[in-house]
C-alpha cells in the first residue's frame, strides 16, 4: 500500500522526501499511468480525426496531433476506477473531455492572438481566423457527438449517458463565464485574490471538475462521492492554474513552448501580479506596469519586471498558495477507502504543483 501522501514541502515550494518514500519514484509511477491512459485516447482521437477528411478536420484535430499530457482524461480514468468502474468504461468520456479542452484551446488562442502553442504554430496562424473558430466549433459539437455515440454503442444506460452530456455542458458553459472574466480582467492588476481564484475555478477548474465528475458518474458514483469528487476536480484545477502562471512567469520555454512574461504582456492578472503589485514598492510596481498590458514591451523590461515578482516574493508565494490548494483537493479524497488508485490521485495533486511544463 502506498503512503496516502508522498511530499512534504520547503519554504520554496520544493518537494522532499516524506514518509521514506521516494518523491522521484513515485512520480515516474504517476508519468507511467498518465501515458498509459494518453495512449488509450490518442489511439481513439486519431481513429476519430481519420473519420472526417478535408481541411477543416485538419485545422480541428492540429493541436490534438501535436500531442499533449492528456492530464484530463487521466482524472477520468482514475476517478471512475476510484468509485468501482474501469479504465474501459471511462474511455468515451476521457476523449470526449480532451476534445472539449482542445475546443478551449483554440478558441484560447484565437482571443489572446497567441502564435505558438506546445511549440508549434497555433491553429489560427496555419489555418486562418475563421477557419480556426469554425475548428473550435467542430470540436466542440464532436465533444457531445462522441460521447453518445461511443456510449451507446456500449449499451450504457441512457440515464449515465444523460448524466455525463449534463456535466460536460454545465462544464463548457463555465468555461466560457470563465474565458468572459478572463478578457473583462484584463490590464486590471488591482482584482483580489477571491476573484482570480474565481476565475480559475471556472476557466481550468471546471474541466477537471467535469472530468472527475464524469469518471464518477460512469464508474457509478453515489452522490455523496459526486459532491467530493466534483470539489477535487475544482480545486485541482485551481492549483493548475497557479501553476501555470508560474510557469509563464519563469519557466523554460523550451519545456513549456510559452514565451516567458505573455500574460505580463497580455495585461494578465494572475495571482504572482495581484501579489507583486501590493507587495513592491512605487519604483518597483512602475517596473511592473511598464510591460503589464503592453504587447509591445521591450524583453529587457519584461525581464526586469519578472525580476521584482522573484524579489518581492511573487513566485514563492504562488507556490505556496498552489500547493495549499492542491492539498485541498487530497482533502477531499480522504473519505475513500484506500487504494493504489486513490494514492495516484493523490500524487496526481503533488504533479500537478510540481510540474515544470
Amino acid at each position: 500500500m502506498h503512503s496516502a501522501r508522498f511530499f512534504k514541502w520547503d519554504s520554496a515550494g520544493h518537494p522532499i522526501c516524506s514518509g521514506g518514500k521516494d518523491p522521484a519514484m513515485a512520480m515516474e509511477k504517476l508519468k507511467e499511468e498518465i501515458s498509459e491512459v494518453a495512449g488509450k485516447v490518442n489511439a481513439s482521437l486519431l481513429q476519430l480525426s481519420s473519420s472526417h477528411s478535408g481541411a477543416l478536420s485538419e485545422a480541428a484535430f492540429h493541436l490534438i496531433k501535436l500531442g499533449g499530457k492528456r492530464l484530463r482524461p487521466f482524472v477520468v480514468t482514475k476517478c471512475c476506477e476510484l468509485v468501482g468502474g474501469s479504465a474501459d468504461d471511462a474511455l468515451p468520456a476521457a476523449v470526449s473531455i480532451e476534445l472539449l479542452h482542445n475546443f478551449t484551446l483554440i478558441h484560447d488562442d484565437v482571443m489572446d492572438e497567441d502564435d505558438f502553442r506546445h511549440g508549434a504554430p497555433t491553429v489560427h496562424k496555419v489555418y486562418g481566423m475563421p477557419a480556426a473558430i469554425i475548428a473550435g466549433d467542430m470540436l466542440f459539437a464532436m465533444v457531445f457527438n462522441h460521447a453518445y455515440e461511443a456510449f451507446s454503442k456500449r449499451n450504457v444506460d441512457k440515464s449515465v449517458i444523460l448524466r455525463v452530456l449534463e456535466v460536460m455542458s454545465e462544464a463548457a458553459i463555465t468555461v466560457c463565464e470563465g474565458q468572459w472574466m478572463d478578457m473583462s480582467l484584463q490590464k486590471k492588476h488591482d482584482a483580489s485574490e477571491e476573484l482570480y481564484l474565481l476565475l480559475a475555478a471556472k476557466k481550468t477548474g471546471s474541466l477537471y471538475r467535469a472530468s472527475a465528475l464524469a469518471g464518477g458518474i460512469v464508474g457509478g458514483a453515489s452522490d455523496i462521492e459526486l459532491a467530493k469528487l466534483s470539489l477535487f476536480g475544482e480545486r485541482v484545477g485551481q492549483a493548475f492554474q497557479i501553476v501555470d502562471d508560474i510557469l509563464g512567469a519563469v519557466g523554460d520555454p523550451k519545456v513549456t513552448g510559452k514565451p516567458v512574461g505573455s500574460d505580463l504582456k497580455n495585461g494578465k492578472p494572475t495571482m504572482i501580479v495581484l501579489h507583486g503589485m501590493k507587495n513592491s514598492s512605487s519604483e518597483e510596481r512602475e517596473s511592473i506596469l511598464k510591460v503589464f498590458g503592453k504587447q509591445d514591451a521591450l524583453e529587457k523590461d519584461v525581464l526586469e519586471a519578472l525580476e521584482v515578482l522573484k524579489k518581492v516574493g511573487s513566485i514563492s508565494y504562488g507556490r505556496r498558495r498552489a500547493i495549499e490548494i492542491s492539498e485541498q483537493a487530497k482533502a477531499e479524497l480522504s473519505s475513500f477507502p484506500e487504494s493504489k488508485i486513490k494514492s495516484s490521485l493523490q500524487n496526481f495533486c503533488d504533479f500537478v504543483v510540481s510540474r515544470v511544463y
